[in-house]
């Protein structure tokens, strides 16, 4: 059984995975909020739970993907107080699998990033674009022979949607919600409409842009709010919520072969 550890600025998801010839499937998978990761109490509990609903009392492998910087050693000590094993960590393990991403710097790629882009490229046909929803809104490009080509980031929705209540004197604090007009009758559905209907044109105008010079033929989204954009985008082919669990436990599986 593999743990995947995939810890972001604001959740920390938490997936068991049983991988049996290249095929993984999520047995149980549980999330926390990040700030809460250093409570190895509450971890504790959650991975007995977790553990438990799956019938095994054991991990024998864990792969992290983290872009905490500051939460790497202690979840590292965490993982290896539990299960005697060495947690793998996403670029020694891209080097050990032969994983090729064009960029200047390959170590700079955000984790989760390329966890996204090794998912994709195993579950769908590339070349292809990961849409991810998260604390930014990234898009990571991958070519028809599954390396790494480059992307985009832009500001998150929940940032966008928090900065427009923080930096203003009268403008509350609204949910993300898809709406049914455009136009507003009041400051918070005028305000919801900006958020929805900005992101959906953000999303649409970039891929639009993209395809001049990155000939993609799908489009995978992934992340929080993923579904809800998605369904105002035909430009998204698939919705992949496991997509970033998927490429950890493959990464691994491909990292660790003949071991």
């Amino acid at each position: 059984m593999l743990l995947a550890i995939d810890c972001g600025n604001s959740d920390t998801s938490f997936a068991l995975v049983e991988s049996t010839s290249n095929k993984h499937q999520i047995k149980t998978s549980w999330r926390v909020a990040t700030a809460s990761v250093l409570s190895s109490e509450a971890m504790d509990t959650k991975l007995k739970t977790g553990l438990a609903e799956t019938g095994y009392n054991s991990v024998q492998g864990v792969i992290i993907a983290n872009v905490v910087p500051d939460l790497q050693k202690p979840l590292e000590t965490w993982a290896q107080q539990h299960f005697q094993v060495q947690p793998l960590q996403v670029h020694e393990a891209r080097k050990q699998a032969g994983i090729i991403v064009h960029l200047d710097e390959a170590n700079a790629l955000g984790e989760d990033r390329l966890a996204n882009a090794i998912g994709a490229n195993a579950r769908y046909r590339v070349p292809l674009v990961v849409v991810d929803f998260g604390s930014a809104v990234t898009f990571d490009c991958v070519d028809g022979t599954g390396a790494y080509l480059g992307g985009i980031i832009a500001p998150g929705i929940n940032l966008s949607r928090q900065a427009l209540h923080q930096g203003t004197a009268k403008l509350p604090q609204v949910d993300f919600a898809d709406t049914q007009t455009i136009l507003g009758k009041n400051t918070v559905a005028a305000m919801q409409s900006g958020l929805y209907w900005g992101y959906v044109g953000l999303v649409e105008g970039i891929l639009t842009r993209l395809k001049t010079e990155f000939p993609y033929e799908q489009v995978i989204a992934t992340g929080g709010q993923a579904q809800l954009v998605a369904k105002s985008l035909p430009m998204i082919d698939a919705v992949d919520g496991a997509l970033t669990v998927y490429g950890l436990a493959e990464l691994y599986a491909r990292a660790t072969e003949g071991r």
